[in-house]
């Protein structure tokens, strides 16, 4: 059993308050995209952030749901103009309480600036944040732009995170609808690499094969290096829609990072990363299952021998009547060689007073924790809201 250590009745005052707060006058409020395509949220998420089957396919297709190939007119540039899809989305923490860490209140804990379109088959995305950890200073998040030969192949030079290209919410912590980052994403294992989460350098090529199959073949640097530098990795994913509920699919990266670099000073050590994943929409798409394993191998800053680790996580979310979402994620990491291993289960419950808002109570608890290492747990409210 876990000890809050905050009265239940300020916290449960506080959501109610705040979630008041973000209800709305109008019901059909929606952001960026939405407003390009003059369609509600609900048209590409079954609950933002998660794409459903029709987000999906507007991903793939560069951010358009025209496959015609037709060359955009005059007039379709300035309608294009007049609509161009720029966003805003600012998140607020107040309250945020670990175990082996201070209260926080975050009144505005990030706010992100997103833009992007399709002209001419040309996709641009562009993700601008600033986050009260880092003094709110202007972070280049994510920056892609790509054109698509047909919707089997695009062409995507980006600097973002490892397979940005991929339509599916197993892989994506962008998408995550927790605080807490997936740890697939998150762990940076030896540190090689850093974690998939943060953007890399990468040239990408990627299609949607026969209504089933989609591929993603990359190329780039390591982690956080902003210019690609000496280091080269190589990334690949597979996601095969088994029907039009069920995805299941494979994925690895494997690179080099050279002795120039600043992860890899005393030799050149080679890594790859592996894995399995999932995503079954059940229950007439009222419920959603994901499930990851992968595998991590570096190789230690001397020799040659390699360090295993692996990671997994099972998440299951329920998309209810009246707008409430629970969630519920069970994950376990490894770290040292395998020697260090966490367990950790999530739960949470989002209420969406419209498409693009949400008020979010999650808690979080180590179920198991390293050798000398303390049961962390977390108890966080967030707001969020798009515009």
């Amino acid at each position: 059993m876990f000890r809050l250590r905050t009265p239940l009745y300020w916290i449960l005052l506080e959501m109610t308050t705040l979630t008041i707060l973000l209800m709305p006058t109008s019901a059909n409020a929606t952001p960026a995209f939405a407003r390009q395509e003059q369609e509600k949220c609900i048209e590409c998420h079954t609950a933002y952030p998660a794409l459903n089957s029709t987000g999906r396919l507007y991903k793939m297709n560069g951010y358009t749901f025209d496959t015609s190939r037709h060359l955009a007119s005059k007039n379709n540039f300035k309608k294009m103009m007049n609509q161009f899809p720029i966003a805003a989305v600012i998140t607020s923490r107040p309250y945020d309480k670990k175990k082996s860490g201070k209260k926080e209140m975050r009144a505005i804990h990030e706010v992100e600036l997103i833009a992007g379109g399709n002209y001419r088959n040309i996709a641009t995305y562009v993700d601008i944040e600033a986050e009260g950890e880092d003094g709110f200073g202007l972070v280049n998040g994510t920056t892609a732009m790509g054109y698509g030969f047909s919707p089997g192949l695009h062409l995507q030079v980006s600097y973002a995170p490892s397979f940005f290209s991929d339509p599916y919410d197993t892989l994506s912590d962008m998408r995550r609808m927790t605080v807490s980052h997936y740890n697939i994403t998150n762990d940076s294992f030896s540190g090689v690499d850093g974690q998939l989460r943060h953007p890399r350098q990468q040239v990408s090529l990627f299609g949607h094969i026969a209504d089933r199959l989609f591929y993603d073949v990359s190329v780039g640097g390591l982690t956080d290096d902003m210019v690609g530098e000496d280091s080269t990795v190589y990334l690949g994913r597979l996601a095969w829609e088994v029907n039009k509920d069920w995805m299941v699919g494979t994925f690895g990266v494997s690179g080099e990072c050279k002795s120039t670099s600043v992860n890899c000073t005393t030799q050149a050590r080679n890594f790859d990363r592996y894995g399995i994943d999932t995503q079954a929409d059940l229950m007439h798409n009222t419920m959603r299952l994901t499930a990851v394993y992968m595998q991590a191998h570096d190789q230690y800053a001397t020799g040659s021998k390699k360090e295993q680790n692996a990671d997994g996580y099972v998440q299951a979310v329920m998309f209810m009547p009246h707008h409430w979402v629970p969630l519920l994620r069970y994950q376990s990491s490894q770290q040292n060689d395998g020697h260090d291993h966490t367990d950790t289960i999530i739960a949470g419950l989002s209420y969406y007073p419209m498409p693009n808002a949400k008020g979010m109570l999650e808690y979080s608890q180590d179920t198991h924790a390293p050798d000398g290492q303390i049961k962390d747990d977390r108890l966080t409210i967030q707001l969020q809201f798009a515009l």
